[in-house]
């Protein structure tokens, strides 16, 4: 990426993102959930749910239209935001994405509504009552396919993006693992205005980790590493945005080096 000054880089990342967001009127659902490259992953399959009854298909995978499968990656050994997942090893993915969602969910149930964790236990108890089926049908098909396959979740004709209770656990999630580490009442290292939150960075730029104390400012506490890079949530929205739109536009090699061409607006952010 061109280097004009950590701070600079970051407004003017941030400016492109808000433009893009108020052009396409992208709400911010769509900027949180990751696109599906369709080059690597040219396969979807899909265990569909209706009431008590359930089958596996296989569709094939369309980048403009992977946001109706609500992904969005997590941690590498947990799951997923969603059940949605990259298959790598089946029996992993089965186990410690799709079913480790329902799991994580159902053991945090205090966190939501009861008719949202109602519906979670009704699919959850099919999936359970028919692992080992399941299982069997998602490895049958796997076997016929070449390149990389998607596992994810249809219930009664709906993807996930299409049903309310898992959009709300997908962005409550994402908010909880957000404001691990945050603060109230203060400035925002982007937009430079006062605000009252600000998260430990944004999750479209990594610049250090908060495993290691000494990449952690204020005496080392991790409850303080806000202080290293305090992101407000429009900015972080708007910087993951416009990351999104440089990798897709303006992203190029040079001599083998990859890099993004990030524009900044001469005159401030344009009307139009």
């Amino acid at each position: 990426m061109i280097y004009k000054g950590g701070d600079i880089m970051l407004t003017a990342v941030q400016e492109l993102g808000k433009w893009v967001l108020q052009q396409k009127a992208i709400t911010p659902l769509d900027v949180l959930i990751e696109t599906i490259p369709e080059s690597r992953y040219l396969h979807v399959l899909l265990v569909c749910i209706e009431d008590s009854q359930w089958k596996v298909e296989l569709e094939e995978c369309e980048e403009e239209d992977s946001q109706k499968y609500l992904y969005r990656r997590g941690s590498s050994n947990g799951p997923n935001f969603s059940p949605t997942a990259m298959i790598t090893e089946l029996d992993k993915t089965f186990n410690n994405k799709f079913l480790g969602w329902f799991e994580k969910v159902l053991k945090q149930k205090r966190n939501y509504s009861e008719d949202v964790i109602a519906e979670i236990e009704k699919v959850y108890t099919v999936i359970t009552e028919n692992k080992n089926s399941i299982y069997q049908a998602l490895e049958t098909k796997l076997k016929n396919l070449s390149g990389g396959c998607v596992l994810t979740l249809k219930i009664k004709g709906s993807y996930l993006r299409e049903i309310p209770s898992f959009v709300s656990i997908f962005t409550q999630l994402i908010q909880e693992k957000d404001s691990e580490v945050s603060a109230n009442g203060q400035v925002c290292s982007v937009c430079g205005q006062k605000k009252d939150f600000v998260m430990a960075g944004s999750s479209a730029f990594k610049f250090y980790t908060n495993d290691k104390p000494g990449f952690i400012s204020g005496q080392f506490f991790k409850e303080l590493a806000w202080r290293n890079h305090p992101v407000c949530m429009e900015c972080n929205l708007n910087l993951q945005e416009g990351k999104r739109f440089l990798e897709s536009r303006l992203k190029f090699q040079f001599y083998g080096l990859e890099y993004l061409f990030v524009p900044e607006f001469l005159f401030g952010e344009p009307d139009s």
